[in-house]
């Protein structure tokens, strides 16, 4: 008898995210991870959560995919303190936050 795998808990979020083949298919491992870098680093830098931070991007805008991922080629080459306020600067104009 085969054992029903344990649910893993970074996929139980997959409706809000996509599942990881759709992600994988819209980026590239590096666009991927330059994604998660600058969701990180704009959460710390205004004190939220990275879920938050992902949620003002995506749900609320569409900052992710319709400016970071496709300038991801001129973004990447930025120093981390550019790349934040640029973000940032985006969100405002966006009206995500004061």
């Amino acid at each position: 008898m085969m054992k029903k795998p344990k649910e893993d808990i970074r996929l139980s979020t997959t409706a809000e995210f996509g599942t990881p083949t759709e992600i994988q298919e819209k980026m590239s491992a590096d666009e991927l991870m330059f994604a998660v870098f600058c969701i990180e680093n704009v959460a710390e830098r205004l004190k939220l959560s990275g879920s938050e931070v992902y949620r003002l991007l995506t749900e609320r805008s569409k900052i992710l995919d319709g400016y970071v991922i496709p300038s991801y080629d001129s973004l990447h080459t930025q120093d981390k303190e550019y790349i934040v306020n640029d973000i940032i600067e985006y969100m405002r104009e966006e009206r995500l936050f004061k």
